[in-house]
């Protein structure tokens, strides 16, 4: 559940594809808040229409790291979602964990896929990894 508008995010899947989801009728998402949610191996980026703008630099990216972290002036945590383009610059989203449904499990935290989904539907697909920073 998202702290702040209090959403209930539901996602029906077929494997790693998204078949259905409220996402895009939530106030998390009227707020331009993106979602990132896992299933079978697969991290799932679902973006609200404010950020589409982004895809274009999502596309460059070689590879994708999301780490977990320490909030800057905060005890809570926080994932970076880096879309590593070699630029020294790289696109990253910063969202709180209450705007992802979990982490990896420990098995997949090495490698694995990362798709970026829109209201129209899957959008890119790029190879990533976790990491938790101290």
């Amino acid at each position: 559940m998202n702290k702040e508008t209090r959403d209930i995010i539901t996602v029906r899947n077929n494997g790693p594809l998204i078949v259905r989801t409220n996402f895009w009728r939530t106030a998390t998402c009227r707020t331009g808040l993106p979602f990132l949610c896992w299933n079978a191996g697969t991290a799932r980026l679902l973006l609200p229409a404010t950020l589409e703008h982004c895809l274009l630099d999502m596309a460059a990216a070689k590879h994708v790291i999301i780490s977990l972290c320490s909030a800057t002036n905060s005890r809570n945590e926080v994932l970076e979602i880096i879309f590593e383009d070699l630029s020294g610059m790289p696109l990253t989203l910063v969202i709180g964990t209450d705007q992802a449904g979990g982490i990896p499990a420990e098995s997949t935290l090495e490698s694995f896929p990362l798709t970026v989904w829109t209201k129209e539907g899957l959008e890119q697909s790029h190879s990533a990894e976790f990491r938790r920073a101290n």
